[in-house]
């Protein structure tokens, strides 16, 4: 059982005055959602000489039964309309309503043994998802999403991992492409039947070439884009072959750890983050960003250890998101230089 209530204690403030005046004081959602999953899973493999193949399925069963515990539709929570605005208030009520979702997922896979340490694999996955509660029932004005279908998700990957000498690796290409999905835009706005492409390569690679030194480094560099073209009422204009807003191509996370005795191991991590789209116009960018995090544990004996760690070292100020909405960028700020000391007792 799932509840949600929303309100809002006094005006809006900060905002022009039509936006301001269709977000009204009190209780702008209160619904209960009863909701059942039942879910089968079933997996086969075999071995033939150098391949291993394998074969899986999973079929799923989801049903919400939602209950609006104010008056339905997009007025104030007394039922008298928002001013200034003729399309209502901004938040939207559904009258009662159950919605049911059955899917069957497959799977199928296969691995071929090049050498003793190194192999090729291939896989290939539908998945399929519910529309999340909030997708169906937190809707917003001009929005009326008639018991969507479930969200499709079809999957190719082809990699190759393996070790040579003190270097163990992993790399993979993918495609992959998502099918009638509910996205929100910038503005808040829920669209459905929505399209979006992605491909990509991620890779992976440890290097030791000391027992008291190593270095890693894995990522994703991979395009994100629109694979439809729509205007949102009262929001986004999306156009098919654009990037996806807040999606960057580019991720990457490199580490060099140090391990002077047995006991003691120090490592300094650099992440970054690429430059991405602010919108889904493609019209405005955020920057990326780049941090420094330190760890290092002791460990005294086998039972008590004690640790260090300091994440955004450098102190540097980026935004865990941005967007741009409303003609303004927004940033959900990270977290500035922090220190975390722990002191641990494992009982044998």
């Amino acid at each position: 059982n799932m509840t949600l209530l929303q309100q809002q204690a006094s005006p809006t403030t900060g905002i022009p005055v039509v936006p301001a005046a269709s977000r009204p004081v009190g209780k702008q959602y209160d619904y209960t959602v009863d909701s059942v999953v039942a879910a089968l899973y079933g997996r086969y493999e075999i071995e033939l000489g150098d391949w291993r193949l394998n074969a899986g399925a999973r079929g799923e069963s989801v049903s919400y039964k939602y209950d609006n515990r104010m008056l339905d539709g997009n007025t104030r929570e007394d039922g008298t309309p928002c001013p200034l605005n003729a399309t209502g208030c901004l938040y939207a009520r559904l009258p009662d309503r159950t919605d049911h979702y059955t899917t069957l997922t497959p799977q199928l896979g296969a691995v071929w043994h090049v050498a003793p340490t190194q192999s090729l694999y291939a896989t290939a996955v539908r998945g399929y998802r519910a529309p999340d509660t909030n997708e169906l029932y937190r809707l917003q004005r001009q929005q009326a999403i008639e018991s969507p279908g479930t969200e499709r998700l079809d999957s190719l990957e082809v990699g190759l991992r393996g070790a040579v000498a003190q270097v163990n690796y992993a790399f993979a290409l993918f495609a992959m492409r998502k099918e009638n999905m509910i996205i929100r835009d910038a503005n808040g706005l829920n669209y459905s039947g929505a399209k979006t492409k992605h491909k990509g390569v991620e890779y992976e690679i440890n290097f030791a070439p000391l027992d008291q030194l190593s270095f890693a480094l894995d990522g994703t560099w991979a395009k994100h884009q629109y694979d439809f073209t729509a205007n949102i009422a009262g929001g986004e204009s999306i156009v098919s072959g654009l990037t996806i807003d807040t999606a960057p191509q580019n991720l990457w996370n490199a580490r060099v750890q140090w391990r002077p005795i047995a006991a003691l191991s120090t490592e300094l991590e650099w992440q970054h983050v690429g430059m991405y789209s602010a919108d889904a116009a493609n019209l405005n960018f955020y920057d990326g960003h780049n941090l420094l995090n330190l760890r290092t544990n002791y460990r005294f004996d086998n039972s008590w250890s004690a640790a260090l760690r300091i994440t955004n070292l450098a102190d540097r100020l980026y935004a865990d998101r941005a967007d741009y909405a409303n003609g303004n960028f927004r940033y959900f700020p990270g977290r500035g230089r922090a220190a975390f000391v722990e002191v641990r007792y494992e009982m044998k």
